[in-house]
């Protein structure tokens, strides 16, 4: 649960961008403390979901090649989305679409089961 609410907590974050600009500076600090919350969750739900280190090793390997693949690519494509929608809301839009589909996620993770 508590990766849903912190996933939603991000998406609240960046839609507040666009709602009230003015208040950037309160905004970030919460996605930083929300984002702080998430990366170290997603490393404890490993060892959580496990019932052996061989596996801990296997799933973190698997969770963390995939994550560092997408978060490479998040950059170029927010930068390819500005260009081609000639501003910044529909990649800001995507990023909490991103936040949304993080939030379900979580809610899968959060299950009471090991891998």
């Amino acid at each position: 649960m508590l990766a849903v609410v912190t996933s939603l907590i991000t998406a609240l974050c960046i839609f507040g961008l666009f709602i009230a600009p003015g208040l950037a500076g309160l905004w970030f600090v919460i996605c930083g403390g929300s984002f702080g919350i998430t990366f170290i969750l997603a490393f404890a739900l490993i060892g959580m979901r496990t019932s052996d280190h061989r596996r801990a090793a296997s799933l973190s390997t698997m969770s963390q090649a995939t994550a560092y693949l997408i978060a490479a690519a998040g950059p170029v494509a927010f930068g390819w989305l500005r260009d081609i929608a000639a501003g910044c809301t529909i990649p800001m839009l995507s990023l909490v679409a991103v936040a949304v589909i993080q939030a379900v996620a979580g809610l899968g993770a959060g299950r009471q089961r090991q891998v």
